[in-house]
């Protein structure tokens, strides 16, 4: 498995057989089935699943369309939420639902077309007709409630005019006091002053024509003359309110024939709308009867009988892997081997935990997931995403890498090449060691290194490899920078 496989995807371990050489080609071909066969499965069933949904949504809309045809059509059953797909697919037969000159004769609707062109005509030139009428009795109105404004007006100027008429009379009045009151003759000698007679003259004249003025007008005031004012004004008032009724009453025409139209229109429309209705309804009725697993076919099979042949041939290729390979058996000591050997590795390293006991399961669809576990209390054991810290992280990492170096080398027939490669194990130390207990725990790192290749070699008597990328030197151990130091890419010199 690689890298990615071990600490990011879930890796498949139902080709460990093959990989480890326990089993020859035919074993590997079974597998390759046995894989196809539950793709086409998952992808039956996928399959099925979508066909379901689309099922259901296609039942829905079916009973919908039913709803709104019943509504439509406004037949004196109603329509039951409950009625299931079988029932109402027995109502296609219903003539009341489906026969549309029994739905015309029950509804009434006209069907002769030539019969609906002449109603629309007739209607709408009365439609025409009014709306022009309304039109000039609305002009009309406003016409005269400009006018009754208008004399309104001229009836407030009137009452100012008799206002200030009442004034000057009262003025009068009492200018002919003062100047009566006085004589016109000459108190010296006793003649006539002709200019102070003439001045009494004029007032008396003007006395006499506010007189009349305010008799006129209170004559007027009380006469019912068509000339007169308040007569107009009334008899304007009793035109708006004819007038209001009359753009009432045309108003009411209109909106009946509005009406009228409408409904003929609508008798029109609604035929349509039901034959509509009605083809949609039979067209998913045919579709719901097709649309059953057992109609769809793939390769001259339905889905539900591709899906049981698959399933049938899989059961029986599983119980031949399991008669003809002792799969479980050399699997349970694979993972005996993997774990002590981590366990083992990850004791050398720099690890929290003391003696530790680790376990990574290669169950092939392990519930707890194919991920490294710290068994060292088995009543809580530690995932490897809960472990913490980078040192504990890479001693992790190195534990499990090598452990696998070493299950695979060290397996007879192994297909998986005897070669680790390993970029920047110091990372958790480097570049500024705190002390040298640091540079002590990476120099331990590359003794393990050394350690297990090592003993891979005195097992499987061949030495696998291990290249490591790494920014360190000068760890103070010379064996190992004399004979397995190869490069340095420092000063301009460089690997890429």
């Amino acid at each position: 498995p690689s890298r990615k496989e071990l600490f990011i995807e879930m890796p498949k371990f139902d080709k460990l057989p093959i990989l480890a050489g326990w089993y020859s080609k035919e074993y590997k071909n079974l597998v390759d089935t046995r894989e196809k066969l539950k793709e086409e499965i998952k992808a039956i069933e996928k399959k099925r699943k979508r066909n379901e949904i689309a099922k259901k949504e296609l039942v829905a809309s079916f009973k919908e369309d039913f709803k709104n045809l019943y509504e439509l059509i406004g037949t004196k059953r109603k329509y039951i939420t409950t009625w299931t797909t079988d029932e109402l697919l027995e109502q296609l037969n219903d003539t009341l639902l489906f026969d549309i000159h029994a739905i015309e004769e029950q509804q009434l609707m006209l069907e002769d077309s030539s019969l609906f062109s002449n109603l629309s005509k007739e209607l709408q030139l009365s439609f025409n007709d009014i709306k022009i009428k309304l039109k000039n009795a609305n002009d009309e109105y406003l016409k005269l409630l400009e006018y009754k404004t208008k004399l309104s007006n001229i009836t407030k100027d009137i009452g100012k005019y008799q206002k200030n008429l009442e004034k000057q009379s009262e003025k009068m009045r009492l200018i002919e006091e003062s100047i009566l009151s006085e004589k016109n003759q000459c108190p010296v000698c006793n003649q006539e002053v002709p200019e102070i007679s003439i001045q009494t003259k004029e007032i008396k004249e003007a006395k006499e024509w506010l007189k009349w003025q305010l008799v006129d007008f209170n004559i007027r005031e009380d006469k019912e003359d068509k000339s007169d004012f308040r007569s107009i004004i009334k008899t304007t008032d009793n035109q708006i309110v004819a007038k209001e009724k009359e753009i009432e009453e045309l108003g009411k025409e209109k909106s009946r024939i509005e009406k009228e139209i409408y409904r003929i229109k609508n008798l029109k429309d609604k035929k349509q709308a039901i034959i509509q209705l009605q083809g949609k309804i039979i067209g998913k009725a045919e579709s719901i009867k097709k649309f059953s697993n057992t109609h769809i076919m793939e390769e001259g099979k339905s889905l539900d009988d591709k899906h049981d042949f698959l399933e049938k041939e899989l059961e029986r290729l599983e119980l031949r892997i399991q008669q003809n390979y002792n799969i479980e058996d050399k699997r349970t000591s694979a993972q005996k081997k993997l774990d002590n050997e981590v366990s083992r590795i990850i004791n050398l390293l720099d690890y929290e935990t003391k003696n530790a006991k680790m376990h990574y399961n290669i169950t092939v669809g392990a519930k707890e997931g194919h991920e490294l576990y710290d068994m060292t209390n088995s009543s809580e054991p530690s995932a490897f995403r809960e472990i913490g810290s980078v040192s504990n992280f890479i001693a992790c990492h190195l534990a499990l890498s090598l452990g696998f170096l070493y299950f695979f080398a060290t397996e007879k027939d192994s297909k998986v090449p005897s070669i680790l490669f390993i970029d920047q194990p110091s990372q958790a130390y480097f570049p500024d060691f705190k002390d040298n207990k640091d540079r002590d725990k990476v120099a331990n790192i590359y003794q393990t290194f050394l350690d297990s290749i090592k003993k891979i070699e005195k097992e499987a008597h061949f030495m696998p490899q291990i290249i490591v990328m790494d920014h360190v030197k000068n760890l103070g151990n010379n064996t190992l920078e004399e004979n397995y130091f190869k490069e340095d890419w420092r000063d301009g010199k460089a690997l890429i």
